[in-house]
């Protein structure tokens, strides 16, 4: 089962990938940043299975994740691995063919 707390996140797109850090919160807020962008949103865990909506705002030049975006809302869904690491997928409104994959 995915845990509030604090974790590091891995993304990849087919453009770029990504280093960041997201807390879950236990009232199920969502925030964050990397190098080039910041992270709100909302998360809910039911069982080992997760999804998260979140908008990223850019707030550093440079390349991201998300190429030249500078607001992104994205919707991940996946599945916790005994509570330590997690694996999911997301889509964009902002560019519907670039999916990401994060751990």
């Amino acid at each position: 089962m995915l845990r509030a707390g604090k974790y590091s996140v891995w993304m990849r797109t087919p453009l770029a990938e990504g280093l960041g850090v997201v807390v879950l919160a236990p009232d199920g807020k969502l925030s964050g940043s990397d190098t080039v962008m910041t992270y709100t949103g909302h998360w809910r865990a039911e069982g080992e299975q997760f999804e998260a909506t979140l908008s990223a705002v850019r707030h550093s030049t440079g390349p991201g994740a998300f190429g030249a975006l500078d607001k992104i809302d994205v919707t991940l869904t996946g599945r916790a691995k005994g509570g330590i690491t997690a694996s999911c997928t997301g889509t964009a409104k902002q560019a519907p063919a670039l999916s990401s994959g994060s751990k």
